[in-house]
This record gives C-alpha cells, structure tokens and sequence, in this order.
C-alpha cells in the first residue's frame, strides 16, 4: 500500500522542539513496513521554494530533520520515494473555501491546493498540531469541517485527509525520565565546560558542583528571599591574580516553549554573586566571576536578554539533535560553540 505525504515544512522546524514531530518525521522517511511505503510529496513550486530557504535549512542543518530534507532532495527525480504533482488550479468556489477556513497565511493555501490534488490516492497532509512554529487555521477542528463542507457545497468532491505530526502514540517522557536526561545533560555540559577550560587553561582547574557546593553558596539568600542552591557547574583558578571563575547553568527544556526565560537568568545572576561574595571571602584578592547559561533553548525573551547583558552573561544554545533518543552520543566541547572562556 501506498501513502503520499505532503509534509508541512513547519514540522521539519519544530522536530528541533518536539520529539513527536521528529519521531512523525522519521515514520515517514525512514520506515521499513513490508506492507507501507510512504512516498514525499513535492510541488515544483511554493513548497519546494519554502523548503530551499536558506534561512529554513540553515536552521535544521545540524538536526536530523535537515538530514532527512537533503535525503528527500537526493531523490527528487531519481527514485519512486520522493514524487511531484500539481496542485489543483484555483477555481470558482476554491479559493473562496480556503478564505473561509481562515486559512489564508504562511503558505497554508498552496498546501491546501496540494492536498486537494487527484493525481494520487491516499494522499495525505500532514501538520505540527500545535503551534510551535506557526499557527494554522487547520489545527482547528471547526476550521477543517468548515473547509470540507464549503468544498462539498462547491461541487469540489475530495477526501481531504489531514494529519498532525504531534498525534503520535510515541508516549511522553515520565517526570523519572526527564529528571534522567536533566542531570546527563548537566553533568555533559560540566565535562564538555572542563575539557574546554583544559584546552584554553593548559591546565585543569578546581571545582565544585551539586552536592560539594560550599554551604555559604548554597545558602546564600536571593532576591526572591530563596536560596542559591547548588551549582551545577563552577571552575576556578586558585593562584592568580586577577583570579577567574566561570559558573555554568544548565537548562534542558520541556514542552513547546523553547525560550529562556527572566527567571531561569535572575537564577544564574543570584548564583554568580553568591560566588563572588564566597570567593572574595576564602581567597581574598581580584576576582572576575563569568557566568554562561547552556542550554537547547536557542532564543531568549527579551527580559531575559536584557538581564545576560546587564551582567555579561555568555547564553550558550546547544543543538542536541538525537541526543536524547541517542544515549551514545555525549556533547563534547564542539557542541559548546558559544562557551569562549574568559
């Protein structure tokens, strides 16, 4: 049996975020049912034009979703997995349909159009669900059943057939498992910081983290009246002068939010200052505290943004790419690009 899918180039984006969007993704591409083949569907036009962008591929290049776009591309004209046809034209009754759907932006018409080709049979249209890139008019149930029945009343007789890439039966990660990845994911960061401090060092510095943090860091009181708590990361030079400390926050994100916010910087601020005040009192002399928040976030509010620049903090994004279904693959200092050591 064969599938045709039109794939929304806004799941390629949001696989860097969702992991159901990746694992969606991959079914379509890389799956080996004896009894399925599914088949890329292109255009030669709109689509393929928004799938060249190079600001699109250079934002998944270093994901596996960019992996797999280059794949379908290497196809394209050569073998039966990738196919092109038309879409339909616009017509009387159409485009008035696809204007009452509310579906009139961000290419959501030319995708449309596609879907409603008669080339092939199953041919399938398959959206995020939710909007982690971009909002569709056709996440919404009513907007589809609208469409279908303007499309019926328009004498325009197609089984339209959407699905979204986020209703995957792939189960969501238990809190036991997410707590997993957050502490591999902190103690990667802290080697890949040490092994790059080595590097621009020529020496290994000293350190402290997590359960060693001195008490009067993990106690010292915060803005919020909270304490500092422990530190996921803190090198430091012992006999020099200026003497240089870096301190590293780690965040690894969870749900389809995947920016940094004011809170998560104000923590790192509050844990730099404890550091500062505990160094200055046990190693008394110059001292220059740099902090570096890493994490897969790859953009910050502006709250955020402004709080890193009022106190020079280093925000480090990290693609993971597989990394998280991948528990061979370890971050290494290459993955740590924006982590340049004072």
């Amino acid at each position: 049996m064969e599938y045709f899918w039109i794939i929304d180039p806004d799941v390629f984006e949001a696989s860097l975020v969702s992991e159901d969007c990746h694992v969606a993704l991959k079914k379509r591409w890389e799956s080996k049912e004896p009894n399925r083949k599914h088949i890329i569907v292109l255009d030669e036009g709109a689509i393929e034009t928004a799938y060249g962008a190079e600001a699109f591929r250079a934002k998944i290049a270093d994901h596996n979703a960019g992996k797999i776009l280059s794949e379908i591309f290497r196809h394209r004209g050569i073998t039966s997995r990738v196919r092109t046809i038309q879409p339909v034209p616009v017509k009387n009754g159409l485009d008035e349909c696809i204007r009452g759907s509310g579906c009139i932006n961000d290419l959501e018409p030319d995708l449309l159009r596609l879907a409603l080709s008669n080339e092939v049979n199953e041919l399938y249209l398959l959206l995020v669900g939710k909007d982690l890139v971009r909002p569709r008019a056709l996440f919404k149930k009513a907007n589809k059943d609208n469409l279908k029945h303007c499309l019926k009343k328009a004498g325009i007789n197609h089984a339209l057939q959407i699905k979204h890439a986020l209703d995957t039966d792939v189960p969501m990660p238990t809190e036991q498992e997410y707590q997993y990845q957050e502490l591999r994911f902190e103690n990667e960061v802290r080697d890949a910081m040490r092994q790059k401090l080595c590097e621009h060092l020529k020496y290994t510095p000293a350190e402290y983290y997590g359960p060693s943090t001195p008490a009067e860091i993990h106690n010292h009181p915060c803005a919020d009246r909270k304490k500092s708590g422990e530190l996921d990361a803190c090198f430091y030079e012992e006999n020099y002068s200026p003497r240089h400390v870096w301190v590293g926050e780690s965040q690894l994100k969870r749900g389809g939010d995947r920016r940094t916010h004011r809170d998560k910087m104000q923590r790192l601020v509050d844990k730099m200052e404890a550091v500062r005040v505990y160094e200055a009192r046990v190693r008394p002399g110059m001292i220059q505290v740099y902090g570096y928040l890493f994490t897969d976030a790859q953009e910050m509010t502006r709250e955020a943004r402004e709080l890193a620049e009022q106190n020079a903090i280093g925000f480090v994004p990290i693609q993971l790419s597989d990394w998280r279904t991948n528990i061979k693959r370890r971050l290494t200092p290459q993955d740590l690009p924006g982590f340049e050591p004072g």
